[in-house]
């Protein structure tokens, strides 16, 4: 349509645009035969399509999405074009597939790799930083499993599929950091407090009479420890 043409705020333009009526019904045949064919290919590509998606899984959902909407909804093009660029992708995440099973080095530069957030109840800030994960988010993620105060956590890995992955410690767990959200006193109030102080960034103890930074990440700020 030529801009000359275009009316503003024309309803059965903004409605249904400039295809004629009889296009839609091309449009169901032109889904129908996409759907059917995409849901054979999610079928081939395995359960892992259906579940937690990597990197290249996320990469390959957004290329299948794409290349359909053009097909479903272009005129111009043919729905060919879908199908080709719909096995292409196929047999491109199962070619990157095999690779990742035979290389582990190629499996590490397109899936990523699983790091370590927390050890032995203390924040990994250069590790934080990396993965852009507050500790704020961190902190939702340990309520979550109810765990109130960082000495509870001997690991937390973040997984290369984004998920986090928390360890606690068996037995008796050393006193930590308290991490309710901040403002709420009175939770923290009602934990048990030790008889150590703990640095506010990453989580360190220290002994009360503990002068100068934190040691770790040679921070100023601290709090009361608690179990």
């Amino acid at each position: 349509m030529d801009k000359e043409e275009i009316k503003p705020f024309e309803l059965w333009r903004m409605i249904f645009g400039d295809a004629p009526p009889e296009y839609f019904i091309e449009v169901f045949f032109r889904g129908l035969a996409l759907y059917l064919f995409m849901l054979f290919i999610m079928r081939w590509l395995g359960k892992r399509m259906a579940g937690e998606l990597t990197v290249v899984e996320m990469v390959l959902m957004v290329t299948l999405g794409s290349s359909v909407a053009v097909a479903i909804q272009v005129p111009e093009g043919g729905v060919l074009l879908g199908f080709v660029v719909l096995t292409c992708a196929f047999l491109f995440e199962r070619g990157v597939s095999t690779l990742t099973v035979k290389s582990r080095r190629f499996e590490k530069l397109t899936q990523g790799e699983a790091d370590v957030l927390v050890k032995d109840g203390v924040l990994q800030l250069d590790k934080m930083k990396d993965t852009r994960i507050t500790p704020q988010q961190l902190f939702a993620a340990l309520r979550s499993e109810d765990i109130y105060q960082l000495g509870k956590v001997e690991r937390l890995y973040i997984e290369a599929s984004g998920d986090f992955s928390i360890y606690k410690v068996a037995g008796e767990a050393p006193a930590g950091l308290p991490i309710f959200p901040p403002g709420d006193d009175e939770m923290t109030g009602l934990q048990k407090q030790a008889r150590k102080k703990a640095c506010t960034d990453c989580g360190l103890t220290a002994e009360q009479d503990h002068e100068g930074p934190c040691t770790h990440c040679h921070s100023q700020n601290w709090t009361q420890a608690v179990f």
